[in-house]
């Protein structure tokens, strides 16, 4: 091999190398639910257009008790401790729920955020939790069975909560910013019946 075929067949393995660089650090598809929640999440960003939202009516109503309960809950539980500052929610606890199944979430963009801080927002968490499953035992005509609650600031989400309907001890996460993929199996659309007996036919015919 001369030099010029050598020096051909480096830059050839060179663009090889970067185009495999390249694909490797290509995003692949984005988790299963994740979609569905980007598209709530920008639901609550702000009051602009209401405080509840919903994949449904019934979800929708969830949502505007929620928003509600908070409202009330927060000041008799929380009074004296925010700074009065401008908030993109005008103090609103502006709330998405989405029902799936037998799981149920509840997104809410708390005003001012920020301002719970340690067990302060360990209560916060601890007191949305519980208006959540007093929500749902109310109004979800026993279908659901797993909740989850995120709660979250101008941008990021600062609170979690989930377990099961009723649960005295569910899982929590308190931090500046904890990761709402947790959040996402509650988006995750379930299959229906058609749909599985469908994909059976598929893998018996391969």
């Amino acid at each position: 091999m001369n030099r010029s075929s050598t020096h051909r067949f480096s830059l050839a393995l060179l663009a090889c190398l970067v185009t495999t660089v390249v694909s490797c650090g290509k995003a692949g598809p984005p988790p299963a639910g994740k979609s569905e929640f980007d598209v709530a999440n920008r639901k609550i960003g702000s009051d602009d257009q209401g405080v509840a939202h919903g994949n449904n009516e019934n979800a929708k109503a969830m949502a505007q008790a929620f928003s509600d309960l908070m409202g009330v809950a927060d000041k008799a539980a929380f009074k004296g401790h925010k700074k009065r500052l401008v908030s993109l929610t005008g103090e609103k606890f502006v709330t998405y729920c989405h029902q799936n199944g037998d799981k149920v979430a509840f997104l809410v963009h708390v005003p001012q955020l920020k301002n719970y801080k340690g067990e302060v927002r360990d209560s916060l968490i601890e007191l949305c939790w519980l208006v959540a499953n007093q929500i749902v035992e109310d109004q979800g005509g026993g279908q659901f069975k797993q909740v989850g609650v995120g709660l979250r600031g101008s941008l990021m989400y600062g609170g979690l909560a989930i377990g099961p309907l009723g649960s005295e001890d569910p899982k929590t996460e308190n931090a500046g910013a904890v990761d709402d993929d947790k959040l996402y199996p509650f988006f995750v659309s379930a299959e229906t019946s058609e749909q599985k007996e469908t994909k059976v036919k598929k893998e018996l015919v391969k």
